[in-house]
């Protein structure tokens, strides 16, 4: 799991950590958890959407 934008401007101000997801079951709860953040529409009154 990282970033897919491996480019040099990236690496000036930030660190990446890459690191492979053997296991199926951790896979599949770090899709869902990532999926539930795109899925959720509802504002939290913080931003301005």
């Amino acid at each position: 799991m990282g970033s897919a934008d491996w480019m040099p401007r990236n690496f000036q101000r930030r660190i990446e950590c890459v690191f492979p997801l053997r296991s199926a079951h951790v896979r599949r709860r770090i899709e869902e958890e990532i999926l539930a953040v795109y899925r959720d529409r509802q504002g939290d009154g913080q931003g301005p959407c």
